[in-house]
């Protein structure tokens, strides 16, 4: 099942005789948590990709078929273990168009320079990278999910690696504390900022 909340978001759900939770929010600092609970021992593998847009130019305003929107991607990927952070950090070109009725060009993506980092309060296991078929990089890793203990996985993005960084390491060793935090910042606001703003004076 999942329950929208204005501070989170929760799934609950059940695999081969295992319920697992997540209560998913932005924190206060602008980091996605996810803090993952299990009534059993489990593993789970995360994976993810660098951006890649494999779809093709319309052709209605002149360009021609047949090319793609992403034409290279120079993303890196790197692990560091003394932080237990999987850091992405995005680079490529991509296909633009500044003006209807000009050919597009290629240009920098939109995500260039943004710096992805995940961490957790567990270690983040066999951490591994490679370039994918299509151009782009792919990533993976695993947690290992305790019963009745929260785990949490956090990301944080920002131009700045070490701003990311930092946010993202607080937040994967307090997302608990985090989480009630959003919900009193939330009610503050439905309870009284926004009743406020109703009054006729």
């Amino acid at each position: 099942t999942l329950t929208w909340r204005p501070d989170k978001l929760i799934a609950e759900y059940s695999i081969d005789g295992v319920t697992i939770r997540e209560e998913k929010f932005i924190s206060r600092d602008d980091v996605l948590c996810d803090v993952i609970t299990s009534d059993q021992d489990i593993e789970i593998i995360f994976e993810g990709e660098s951006f890649w847009d494999s779809s093709e130019l319309p052709t209605f305003d002149g360009d021609p078929s047949g090319v793609r929107f992403s034409q290279t991607c120079e993303s890196e990927i790197k692990f560091d273990r003394a932080s237990n952070c999987l850091h992405l950090h995005e680079r490529g070109s991509v296909m633009a168009k500044s003006e209807w009725g000009q050919l597009a060009t290629e240009g920098r993506g939109m995500y260039e320079g943004l710096n992805f980092l995940f961490s957790s309060n567990v270690d983040l296991l066999d951490a591994k990278w490679n370039r994918l078929k299509k151009g782009n990089m792919g990533y993976s890793f695993r947690l290992k999910i305790p019963a009745g203990k929260p785990v949490v996985l956090a990301l944080a993005v920002s131009d700045d690696a070490k701003d990311a960084g930092a946010r993202v390491e607080n937040e994967a060793a307090n997302a608990c504390r985090s989480n009630i935090e959003k919900m009193e910042w939330i009610n503050d606001l439905l309870n009284e900022q926004i009743p406020y703003f109703r009054c006729s004076d």
